[in-house]
């Protein structure tokens, strides 16, 4: 997650809109904020769709909404 998402530290950064890259891209950058940021799953879904993340993507939308941190961050890697 960390090397697929250090784009999401460069401010103004905007992933590619109206294809299917900005669905997927959208959804990691999502957990990223939820894991790195500690953002709230509403809030990274939001992000997301304001950068294209279509809401035909169910399976996207869901699964942010139902991202959890499956580790500690704190204690590093596992």
């Amino acid at each position: 997650m960390d090397q697929s998402c250090r784009f999401g530290d460069q401010a103004g950064y905007r992933p590619p809109a109206g294809d299917r890259t900005s669905n997927r891209c959208g959804t990691v950058i999502a957990c990223y904020r939820i894991t790195h940021d500690h953002w709230r799953n509403q809030q990274a879904l939001q992000e997301a769709k304001s950068y294209g993340l279509s809401r035909a993507e169910r399976g996207m939308l869901h699964y942010i909404m139902n991202y959890k941190l499956s580790f500690d961050p704190a204690a590093g890697s596992r």
